[in-house]
């Protein structure tokens, strides 16, 4: 596989130009690898991931637990508060990790900005360099 240095993607090794920013891939061999386009951990992200498994785990549990103590015959089981609150937690988990997706597109969309803003910038560079002579 090989990883585009701009936006951290794992193209094929036939690939030439990275099938997530459309960059040239065969130009990024030559280069040295900046930290600055290094694709970090968003730890945003990681934590709204890990909180979403805790609500999963403590949700399950609940919905195990809570409709035992909910009929007023403390025997029998409550079926549909159980069903509830186990959809319930499978909702919010799911809205979790959908949000800590968002959240690491966005931080991969800034940190791909900044690779071609440097880019351009050394486009520009040049530019002006070859005008004045």
């Amino acid at each position: 596989m090989i990883v585009c240095k701009i936006c951290g993607f794992e193209n094929y090794d036939v690939a030439e130009i990275c099938n997530k920013c459309n960059c040239n891939l065969k130009e990024q061999v030559g280069e040295s690898f900046n930290k600055e386009n290094k694709v970090e951990n968003n730890k945003i992200a990681s934590f709204i991931k890990a909180l979403s498994i805790v609500i999963l785990g403590f949700g399950l549990f609940a919905a195990v637990i809570v409709p035992a103590g909910t009929s007023t015959n403390y025997g029998s089981f409550d079926f549909g508060a159980m069903v509830t609150m186990i959809f319930s937690a499978l909702l919010a988990f799911a809205g979790l990790r959908g949000f800590a997706e968002i959240i690491e597109k966005l931080h991969r969309s800034e940190i791909h900005q900044k690779g071609i803003h440097e880019l351009l910038k050394g486009q520009n560079a040049t530019d002006k360099a070859s005008n004045k002579t």
